[in-house]
């Protein structure tokens, strides 16, 4: 029923719109920001409206919403009456112009990223690098860690700088256990106290006085960062979640500009059975 009436509501809207482009030489309506504002008010006063522009689609703008620190793509009419929650689809090209738009609001200057305060998995001079805000108490962090260290195995220019992001809200014991943590002297050991906060093992106290943690969750407002794990290439596109190494390998290449490295194929002895496939 929910969606029934979300599907009508979109539509009202979407014919609205294409009548607006019926009107000859009659001036368009414009939707300002404050007509922007007072809309979204009216449903949620706690959601903030960044910006407001021109959508894809004539007679519908495009509003970039934020709630915390997560950071959604809305589209409402001229009058600040209406307001659509979905996705714009390019039917040739088959893909979703909203999807887009907010993967380009969500990329990260790569210059910004943190060059101390990290854990550094990999070689320090890889040609490939990989930021993940990590959180040492997240069950998808420690998927993903292990993930990351296949891919390291299979990759010696592939290297990962780990932020530790903990989520205290969630995991109310995950700040002290990231201060241990980041006590650490070499990457080596913050590495293996991570890896054994991931498995559930008893970490000591903090037994240094540094603002590492402090201020790697202050980047956590400052690149919209709602959830761990998340994942910055080196262009800057962000993932959130846990993906499986090969994934990881081929959007660090596509980042770096790197040509995939090509698989060795092994030739079967005609007289043997073919060797099977390997289900991943």
């Amino acid at each position: 029923m929910i969606k029934r009436i979300a599907l009508i509501v979109s539509l009202t809207i979407l014919a609205y719109a294409l009548s607006a482009c019926t009107g000859g030489d009659t001036p368009k309506p414009v939707l300002t920001k404050q007509m922007a504002i007072e809309g979204v008010k009216r449903l949620n006063p706690e959601i903030e409206v960044v910006s407001v522009s021109p959508s894809p689609v004539d007679g519908l703008f495009e509003l970039v919403v934020k709630r915390g620190t997560t950071i959604s793509v809305a589209y409402m009419d001229p009058e600040g009456k209406l307001i659509f929650l979905g996705n714009i689809v390019d039917t040739f090209e088959k893909t979703s112009l909203t999807e887009t738009r907010l993967s380009e609001l969500l990329i990260i200057d790569p210059k910004q990223l943190p060059t101390e305060g990290t854990i550094l998995m990999g070689k320090a001079d890889a040609a490939m690098k990989v930021y993940v805000f990590s959180d040492p108490e997240c069950s998808y962090c420690a998927l993903l860690h292990e993930e990351m260290v296949d891919a390291v195995k299979q990759r010696d220019d592939l290297a990962f700088e780990i932020v530790l992001v903990p989520i205290i809200k969630l995991h109310p014991t995950a700040y002290a256990k990231s201060k241990a943590i980041m006590c650490q002297d070499t990457d080596e050991k913050a590495l293996k106290m991570l890896e054994d906060a991931f498995i559930g093992e008893e970490l000591p106290a903090p037994d240094c006085d540094n603002n590492i943690v402090e201020e790697n969750l202050e980047l956590l407002d400052k690149f919209n960062i709602s959830g761990t794990p998340t994942i910055v290439f080196q262009d800057g596109m962000r993932f959130q979640g846990a993906i499986h190494a090969d994934e990881l390998i081929t959007s660090a290449e596509k980042a770096a500009g790197i040509e995939p490295e090509q698989p060795q194929v092994q030739v079967q002895p005609q007289d043997s059975p073919k060797a099977p496939a390997e289900n991943n």
